[in-house]
């Protein structure tokens, strides 16, 4: 899977992995961080590592997820990375009866999550 533009991935699949390998393989090769809003309280975490999308899974198994950005950051601080980026799912069309039919819904912006930042020359 590759990157089209910044935190656009060109499928939807991904494979999963738990914070504390992405933590492991960060060191060895920083990830670019996506943060998804799913709704207005739910986050989940996203990391592409050369070009491949992996969800973030917490040490039970689960799709990482908090109630707010600032817990996410938190939780992804120890993870290096060399960007990171909020991406946002309008659900608009569905609510209208619309079907969605690509990403133009999405919205990305880039974002910092202060801790292991790594340099890129």
């Amino acid at each position: 899977m590759k990157t089209d533009q910044v935190g656009e991935t060109r499928a939807v699949a991904g494979r999963p992995i738990t914070l504390n390998a992405l933590v492991k393989q960060a060191v060895r090769q920083p990830c670019e961080l996506v943060i998804v809003s799913c709704d207005k309280e739910i986050y989940l975490a996203e990391a592409i590592v050369n070009g491949e999308m992996f969800w973030v899974l917490d040490a039970k198994q689960n799709r990482l997820q908090t109630r707010s950005l600032a817990a996410m950051k938190r939780a992804l601080a120890p993870v290096a990375h060399t960007q990171a980026h909020l991406k946002h799912q309008s659900t608009y069309d569905e609510m209208i009866g619309n079907r969605s039919v690509d990403q133009s819904a999405s919205m990305t912006l880039p974002i910092v999550i202060h801790g292991r930042d790594a340099t890129v020359d």
